[in-house]
C-alpha cells in the first residue's frame, strides 16, 4: 500500500505527532509499503528520504491560526494531483475538514485524534470556535476515526454516536545512557527535575516553575522544549523563573535521552 501522513512540522522532530508518525512510518516502510509524509517549510528545511519515508515541503500560511490548516490544505491538493496513494491519514480534529477531499477519488481516510483542540488555553474566540465546528467533520467525513487515549475515544463516541478506535500510542525500549552530553550544562545524575514538551500554555510549564520557585532545594530545574508563536508566553516563563532553571530550548537524539535518563524527577505539570 502506499500510504500518506497529513501533515507534520517535520522530519525528524520531537514533537509527539512527528515521533509517533516517525515510528509507525518507518515500520510500515520495513514491512513494504510506501510511506510519504508532508511537512511544514518553518520546520523541514530538505525533502528527500528518511528512514524510507518520503519527505514533501508544501507551502503553509506562518500564522498561529492558519500554519496547520493552510499546510493540510495545499498538502491534500497535491496528494489528489501528484500522488496515488491508498490511504490519507489525517492528525488532528482541525485538518480533518479536508478529510472528504480524498474520497472524491476514492482513497481511503483516517483521522487520528489527539486532543480536544478547541480546549487548549492558546486559542482564542474564533479559533475554539472553529474547532468546535470541526469536530462534525469526523462525522461524515472520515472512513475511520482513532484516537490516543481511551477519554478520547468516549467522548466522540458519546456526543456523535459513531465508532472511534482506541490506538494508543507506544514506546521504544529505552536506551540507558550515563551522564556524558549533560555534563556541558553543569547537570549530572539526579541533579535536576526535568521537563521536555511544547512551551504552550496547556501544558502547564507555568505551574511548574511558579511551584519550583517555591522549593527549598538544591535541585534545577531544566525545560526542554519550544514552540512557534508563543514567543510572548515563553518570555513570561523566562522572566519568571529563577536562577537554578534551565531552558534549553529543542532538544532530541542522545541528548534528550541522557536527561530523560538522568533526572531526579519528570514533570507533567499539565
Amino acid at each position: 500500500m502506499k500510504i500518506a501522513y497529513i501533515a507534520l512540522k517535520g522530519m525528524p522532530l520531537g514533537g509527539g505527532i512527528e515521533n509517533l508518525t516517525e515510528q509507525v512510518g518507518s515500520r510500515l516502510v520495513e514491512r513494504g509499503h510506501k510511506v510519504i509524509v508532508y511537512c511544514s517549510p518553518q520546520y523541514q528545511t530538505e525533502q528527500g528520504r528518511y528512514k524510507g519515508m518520503e519527505i514533501r515541503i508544501l507551502p503553509a500560511i506562518n500564522t498561529k491560526i492558519w500554519h496547520k490548516i493552510s499546510l493540510t490544505f495545499f498538502s491534500t491538493l497535491h496528494l489528489l494531483i501528484k500522488e496515488r496513494v491508498d490511504i490519507a491519514h489525517f492528525h488532528a480534529i482541525g485538518p480533518s475538514i479536508f478529510s472528504f477531499l480524498p474520497r472524491l477519488k476514492r482513497i481511503k481516510t483516517v483521522v487520528q485524534i489527539h486532543g480536544l483542540e478547541w480546549k487548549r488555553p492558546k486559542w482564542g474566540i474564533v479559533g475554539r470556535t472553529f474547532f468546535k465546528l470541526s469536530e462534525h467533520a469526523i462525522t461524515y467525513f472520515p472512513n475511520k476515526v482513532t484516537a490516543v487515549s481511551k477519554v478520547l475515544k468516549q467522548y466522540y463516541e458519546e456526543k456523535f454516536a459513531i465508532e472511534v478506535d482506541y490506538i494508543p500510542t507506544g514506546i521504544n525500549e529505552p536506551t540507558l545512557r550515563s551522564p556524558d552530553k549533560i555534563l556541558e550544562y553543569g547537570l549530572n545524575k539526579d541533579s535536576y527535575i526535568f521537563f521536555a514538551a511544547r512551551l504552550v500554555p496547556d501544558k502547564g510549564v507555568h505551574y511548574l516553575i511558579d511551584a519550583f520557585n517555591e522549593l527549598k532545594t538544591d535541585k534545577k530545574l531544566v525545560i526542554a522544549g519550544d514552540a512557534k508563536h508563543e514567543d510572548r508566553y515563553i518570555n513570561a516563563l523566562k522572566q519568571k523563573a529563577n536562577k537554578n532553571t534551565l531552558f534549553l530550548g529543542f532538544v532530541t537524539g542522545e541528548l534528550l535521552e541522557e536527561l530523560f535518563n538522568n533526572a531526579y524527577l519528570y514533570v507533567l505539570p499539565s
